[in-house]
């Protein structure tokens, strides 16, 4: 299934903040991995994923795209990556980065997925897992019981390292703290959406909608929009501060934190009009086209 989704970063510009997020995908890369899978490429990386306690995205690639890896519990992630890229044609698998979470990318290679932040994710236990010691099967899509992955990561102290790339809280409110874990949350349910194959099939006759701003509009630091058939991502520069902001719709679901506001239209229409007033009254009005 395709899958366009390109999210936006709001800020890391230092060096050595770049050099930790590479110290970071080393730290996956260097996870044991037993595999033995015959099936869609995107399945096999979603699967991965969820037991690295990571983030998936496909993009501009078809995920259906049948591959074959067999390697013992002593080869590496990063070995893994480089056989299924060996198989694929028109797509790359590779790391990047969501704010403070690493995330496991398919995609053409030809465009860059994060450029901005997309507010801080919060992890369900606060830290990544390992995998349960015991092989656990998988029921691929074409029915096989004898696909299996087991991973595990490595222990050393780059593990803390990977765990503290959270955004400073330090100037936050007890009640600022509150709205960013509120609408944080809302804007990771929303991006799990926006890439659960299950649900984009259901939704499968809808278009992604595409939006212009009118003339004479205030831009209000807005750099790009994304979207996909159920959700959209309205992209700020890094310096904004969206929560500041009142947006009007109708939405089905919002959530906006740091530079980004993040839309759900799975059951409802995409709005017709997005409606955003900053605190001197300027106004952002997006028409859908």
């Amino acid at each position: 299934m395709r899958l366009f989704l390109s999210l936006v970063v709001i800020s890391i510009m230092s060096f050595s903040v770049h050099a930790n997020l590479a110290k970071n995908y080393q730290y996956y890369e260097n996870a044991k991995i037993a595999v033995n899978y015959n099936g869609e490429v995107g399945y096999l990386l979603q699967k991965i994923s969820d037991k690295l306690k990571i983030g998936y995205l496909s993009f501009n690639v078809d995920s259906s795209s049948q591959i074959v890896v067999n390697q013992t519990n002593n080869q590496t992630l990063k070995e893994l990556i480089a056989s299924v890229n060996n198989q694929l044609k028109d797509s790359q698998v590779s790391f990047d980065t969501l704010g403070n979470r690493v995330i496991l990318v398919l995609s053409d290679g030809k465009e860059t997925i994060l450029k901005q932040y997309i507010g801080p994710i919060i992890f369900d236990n606060g830290v990544p897992e390992s995998s349960p010691s015991e092989n656990e099967s998988l029921e691929n899509k074409q029915g096989s019981s004898e696909n299996k992955i087991d991973v595990q990561l490595p222990e050393n102290n780059e593990k803390a390292e990977v765990l503290n790339q959270n955004s400073d809280d330090s100037g936050l409110t007890a009640e600022d703290l509150k709205v960013k874990e509120k609408q944080s949350k809302i804007i990771d349910s929303i991006f799990k959406e926006s890439n659960d194959e299950k649900i984009l099939a259901r939704y499968k006759k809808k278009k992604e909608p595409t939006y212009q701003a009118t003339a004479n509009s205030a831009m209000l630091g807005l750099e790009d929009i994304k979207s996909t058939p159920i959700s959209t991502f309205l992209l700020f520069s890094e310096d904004t501060d969206v929560n500041t902001y009142s947006v009007k719709g109708p939405f089905e679901k919002i959530g906006k934190w740091g530079n980004v506001i993040a839309i759900l239209h799975k059951t409802w229409k995409a709005p017709i009009e997005i409606r955003i007033t900053d605190s001197n009254n300027q106004v952002l009005r997006l028409n859908k086209i």
